[in-house]
């Protein structure tokens, strides 16, 4: 008698948390971080309660950090 095996060729697909890994890869999106310009802005807009636009033209005057 040979001895029998459960899953012989999948024996990945059996293990803890092998599938969530694969689904993990499948939706990686690359991290997007935020320029100086973007982070002047923030500050301003929590600091002073300033809208998200002018916060940013402030933030360009201020800093000089235009695109």
């Amino acid at each position: 008698m040979s001895p029998r095996m459960k899953s012989p060729n999948g024996a990945l697909q059996h293990t803890a948390g092998a599938n969530e890994e694969t689904d993990l890869q499948a939706n990686f999106q690359p991290q997007l971080y935020a320029t100086c310009g973007e982070l002047q802005s923030r500050h301003l807009q929590k600091r002073c309660g300033l809208s998200p636009r002018r916060s940013r033209l402030i933030a360009a005057l201020c800093f000089g950090e235009v695109r």
